[in-house]
């Protein structure tokens, strides 16, 4: 037996009587009579006569849903339901008396039965720092101010090189439908191809050899024809106290200092990142237990893409040029609906252990946020008292917390940072920026039926 999930959606018949009606008719006449210029007319003197025959339809319509909207929100203020998103008439009749009745649609939460969220089973990742990791850092510092010298002989790693590959038969001749194809290849990159590295230390501009690409999905080997251009030597500066100091803008600060900030940088913000793969991993399988449990309303799922949508935009509010706003939609429907999911399931949690916001948690996050970006604690915590969204985002955290304290964990130490975990510890990017555990969202919107 297939069990539905409880509806989302729900329909009330609401009524005005025609005094009411007639109330809101008159109103948006006169309104109309005192903005409409028309030739003949002075300014608010044409006779409502004229303008009913003008534009009498759309002003009726505007009146009734005006009618049925205080109605509706009559209704919701004493307690009947908390919709969320916007209420809509599905169906408007005139009764015989002179009134109106309509049904009008709209979504709730969803009341469902929470599935149980203790003890759920998770990985939680850990690194300890090695001086391999810091001397790595090192090398990104000294690589970054690399300067280029022109050479012809690639003597190691330390060189850019331009090459043309062009894929040849096996007589070694240009293969019918080949085309050059021309790149430029630091030979240190981590991500380059190793076997073509080797193969490339030791020759010269203006070589040329035959490389050998093994094609596993063809299961054959495809002959290129590589020609080696030009060569630049990558120079490192020497890393001592006078490099650091004039790069950090402190005259104090010294190599063995570098490496101990380096040291304490990587720790944290391995932390974080596996921090945040825990909470997913946590908030995931609790999304999951709850596929079949309710249906995510609409307007959840199109207010989350609508904020998925934004944050695709730069700064002026513009998407990028080409940006396929359908495809986009369509790519990241589910994941909208299932981060829905979450939020619904958060609230929940939050209601039933009685998760809230207290000064000492403000006042916390405050700190943190200051130390962060280099403000006041005390003018963050005045304003984050009076914002709304961050009071959401730090119910958010306390519900992962709460969810951590009583997960069942299994610890497992990270000995290697792979180069994607690498570049993303060492990004900007907030790797959950809208993963299930970070999204946090206002569900409730001004009830005005449409």
């Amino acid at each position: 037996m297939i069990r539905r999930p409880p509806r989302s959606t729900l329909d009330r018949s609401s009524a005005a009587s025609d005094v009411y009606k007639r109330q809101h008719i008159a109103q948006a006449y006169h309104q109309a009579q005192s903005k409409v210029n028309l030739k003949g007319y002075r300014q608010g003197r044409v006779p409502q006569d004229v303008i009913r025959k003008l534009m009498g339809k759309d002003i009726d319509q505007e009146a009734y849903e005006k009618c049925i909207n205080q109605q509706f929100a009559s209704w919701v203020e004493s307690g009947g339901v908390s919709p969320i998103g916007y209420p809509g008439i599905v169906k408007l009749d005139k009764k015989l008396d002179g009134g109106i009745e309509c049904t009008i649609s709209f979504e709730v939460y969803p009341s469902f039965s929470i599935n149980e969220y203790k003890g759920i089973s998770a990985k939680r990742y850990f690194h300890e720092v090695t001086d391999e990791d810091v001397e790595n850092e090192v090398s990104r510092m000294q690589e970054s101010q690399a300067t280029f010298e022109d050479t012809s002989v690639i003597e190691n790693e330390n060189h850019f090189v331009k090459i043309t590959m062009t894929r040849i038969d096996e007589s070694g001749n240009t293969a019918e439908d080949a085309v050059p194809f021309p790149s430029n290849l630091y030979l240190k990159n981590p991500k380059a191809d190793k076997n073509l590295v080797d193969s490339l230390i030791g020759k010269n501009t203006g070589d040329n050899f035959t490389y050998e690409v093994d094609d596993k999905t063809e299961n054959k080997v495809i002959n290129f024809k590589l020609e080696v251009g030009e060569i630049k030597k990558v120079v490192l500066p020497e890393v001592n106290d006078e490099l650091l100091q004039k790069l950090s803008g402190d005259d104090k600060l010294t190599l063995e200092g570098f490496k101990s900030e380096a040291k304490r940088k990587i720790d944290f913000d391995t932390a974080k990142y596996y921090e945040e793969l825990f909470h997913n991993e946590l908030v995931a399988k609790l999304v999951e237990s709850h596929k079949d449990t309710f249906e995510v309303p609409d307007s959840v799922t199109q207010q989350i893409m609508m904020d998925l949508v934004n944050s695709k935009k730069d700064k002026k509010g513009e998407l990028p040029k080409g940006f396929d706003i359908d495809k986009f939609v369509v790519e990241n429907e589910e994941r909208a609906r299932e981060t829905g999911r979450w939020a619904i399931i958060r609230d929940k949690i939050i209601e039933l252990e009685n998760i809230i916001v207290e000064d000492i948690d403000i006042e916390d996050y405050a700190e943190m946020q200051a130390q962060q970006y280099g403000t006041d604690t005390a003018t963050l915590t005045n304003f984050f008292k009076e914002n709304e969204q961050v009071k959401n985002q730090i119910l958010t955290i306390k519900t992962l917390q709460f969810l951590e304290d009583n997960a069942v964990i299994e610890e497992v130490q990270d000995t290697t940072i792979t180069n994607k975990q690498n570049d993303l510890i060492h990004s900007d990017h907030n790797h959950s920026e809208h993963g299930h555990s970070e999204h946090d969202h206002n569900h409730d919107e001004e009830n005005h039926v449409h």
